[in-house]
C-alpha cells in the first residue's frame, strides 16, 4: 500500500487525529505481535531438531503466501517523472537535507537493531537458539500487554509533536541502556523497554512521513522513490562500517551510533518539504 493511500486509510477512518492514528497502529502492532508472539522460540526448535535450511524453506513459503492479499489492492496510476540524474540532484539538494538525514538515520538504526542486537544476544546466551527465542518470545509477550495498557492513554492524551521528541529521547536510551547488557534478564528488561518506546516513536515519526507523503500531490512516486533510497543507504553504509570498525572494537559502540541515529529523526520536519518537478 503506497504512503498516499495508507494517509487516506486512516484520514477517513480515524477523525480524531494522532491518538486514533496512534490506536490503530497499536492494534496492528499487537496484532501482528499476537500471530509472532511464538515464532522465535518455535524458530529455535526447529533449528535445534531440523536445522537451518527446513526454517528457511518455511520462511520462504510463508513469505509468498503473504504476498497473496496484495493482489487485491488496486492499482495506482502515478507516472514518474523524474530522470535517473534528477533524482540523484534531489537527494544532494541542500533543501532536502532535512528529510535526507532523519531517513539516513532512520536506516542506520533500523539495521542496528535487525543485524547487530540479534548477534549481540546470541552471544550473551552462549549460542543457544532455543534460549534466545525464549527471550524474544518473553519480550514480545511483554511488549503486547504494555502497549494494550498504555494504547488508550496515548489515544485521549498526547499530540504529535511531543510524542516524536520524547520518545525519541527515551528510545536512545534504550540504546545505550544495551551497552550495559550482560544477563539474559537484562536482555528481558531491556528489551521490553525498547521494544514499547520504539512503538511510540515509530507511530509519530511515520505519521509524520506520511502527512509529508500525502503533501508531495503527484510525486507521491518521487518521494516514495527518495525516501527508499536513503533509508537503504542508511542501512548499507551503516553496516558496512559495522562489519569493519568491528574487527577493531567491541560490537556494543553500534548502540552508541544508534543511540544517536535515534535522536536525529527530531530533524524530520513537514515543513518545506515540498519536491518539485523542474530540473
Amino acid at each position: 500500500m503506497s504512503f498516499i493511500s495508507k494517509k487516506k486509510y486512516f484520514t477517513n477512518r480515524l477523525p480524531n487525529g494522532f491518538g486514533s492514528f496512534y490506536l490503530a497502529k497499536t492494534i496492528h502492532f499487537t496484532a501482528s505481535g499476537l500471530l509472532g508472539i511464538f515464532t522465535p522460540i518455535v524458530a529455535g526448535v526447529i533449528i535445534i531438531h531440523f536445522g537451518f535450511s527446513i526454517l528457511f524453506l518455511i520462511v520462504i513459503i510463508l513469505l509468498l503466501l503473504s504476498g497473496i492479499p496484495f493482489r487485491t489492492i488496486p492499482p495506482a496510476h502515478e507516472k514518474y517523472t523524474w530522470s535517473y540524474k534528477k533524482t540523484w540532484q534531489q537527494f544532494f539538494a541542500k533543501k532536502n537535507r532535512g528529510l535526507i538525514v532523519p531517513l539516513f538515520a532512520d536506516g542506520a538504526e533500523n539495521i542496528i537493531g535487525l543485524a547487530v542486537w540479534p548477534i549481540f544476544i546470541f552471544e550473551i546466551l552462549n549460542g543457544s537458539y532455543l534460549e534466545v527465542g525464549a527471550v524474544s518470545t518473553f519480550i514480545i509477550g511483554a511488549t503486547i500487554i504494555v502497549q494494550l495498557s498504555t494504547g488508550k492513554y496515548i489515544d485521549q492524551k498526547t499530540q504529535k509533536g511531543g510524542v516524536i521528541k520524547l520518545s525519541s529521547i527515551f528510545y536512545s536510551f534504550g540504546w545505550v541502556l544495551k551497552i550495559f547488557v550482560v544477563t539474559a534478564f537484562h536482555i528481558f528488561a531491556v528489551g521490553v523497554y525498547h521494544s514499547v518506546m520504539r512503538i511510540f516513536m515509530r507511530t509519530s515519526f511515520d505519521t509524520l512521513v506520511y502527512e509529508i507523503a500525502a503533501d508531495q500531490g503527484h510525486y507521491i512516486d518521487e518521494f516514495t522513490t527518495l525516501r527508499e533510497i536513503t533509508i537503504n543507504m542508511g542501512k548499507v553504509l551503516t553496516l558496512g562500517v559495522v562489519i569493519l570498525v568491528s574487527f577493531y572494537v567491541p560490537i556494543v559502540w553500534a548502540f552508541a551510533f544508534a543511540a544517536a541515529a535515534s535522536l536525529v529523526l527530531n530533524m524530520l520536519s513537514s515543513k518545506h518539504i515540498v519536491l518539485e518537478s523542474k530540473s
